[in-house]
């Protein structure tokens, strides 16, 4: 429903609020499907076969967020200008990959 009991009177939810119920729900869903598949791994006695990650975001995970360029805000300037986040640099200064 999009609406809501509040003091006695009902009132509608914005939108976004549904966004949020969303992914709370996604993210309710994939730990616990996470949780299972690595308690069958390790029933197994197997190390896990892969490493997974789960990224959630706002603006960054829209394609908002800027990663190339040599003005403040964007990633490049933040990790060769400013010596942020070292470890995304190798010691030729390339991205480094895992």
């Amino acid at each position: 429903s999009d609406t809501c009991i509040s003091d006695g009177k009902e009132e509608r939810r914005a939108p976004t609020l549904f966004i949020f119920d969303i992914i709370d729900g996604i993210w309710a869903y994939l730990t616990r499907f996470v949780a299972s598949m690595m308690q069958l791994v390790h029933q197994q006695g197997k190390d896990p076969p892969v490493k997974v990650y789960i990224l959630l975001g706002q603006s960054n995970m829209l394609g908002m967020g800027r990663v190339v360029g040599d003005k403040d805000g964007t990633l490049e300037y933040a990790v060769r200008t400013k010596h942020l986040y070292p470890y995304l640099v190798d010691d030729d200064g390339n991205w480094a990959t895992s």
